[in-house]
């Protein structure tokens, strides 16, 4: 919420009204009122990160968290990448081993 927040704050449109030096001091204005909610956001994004990793959890929603504050630390984690999974001969295997032991 904090996130969709700032967001709408930074792209609300200047009121037709104004003159373009005005525009651009209502600019500023509104990215300085919306940093408190990004400042938000990231204490969010952090706590679930923290909460996760204390609970060594791995899913879905530590992915969305981490997305969610690459936006605001783009350096802070790397890109996720997926793999296919190649199956081993081991693995092949392992259904001859069981079937062998019973």
């Amino acid at each position: 919420m904090p996130k969709h927040a700032a967001k709408a704050f930074q792209n609300s449109p200047c009121p037709k009204a104004l003159t373009e030096d005005q525009c651009i001091e209502y600019e500023g204005m509104v990215l300085e009122q919306s940093y408190p909610y990004e400042e938000n956001a990231i204490a969010g994004y952090d706590k679930a990160l923290a909460k996760a990793y204390e609970l060594q959890l791995y899913n879905e929603w530590l992915i969305k968290a981490q997305e969610g504050l690459k936006a605001y630390e783009p350096g802070k984690f790397p890109e996720i990448r997926k793999y296919a999974l190649i199956p081993s001969e081991s693995a092949q295997q392992t259904p001859k081993v069981a079937e062998a032991m019973k």
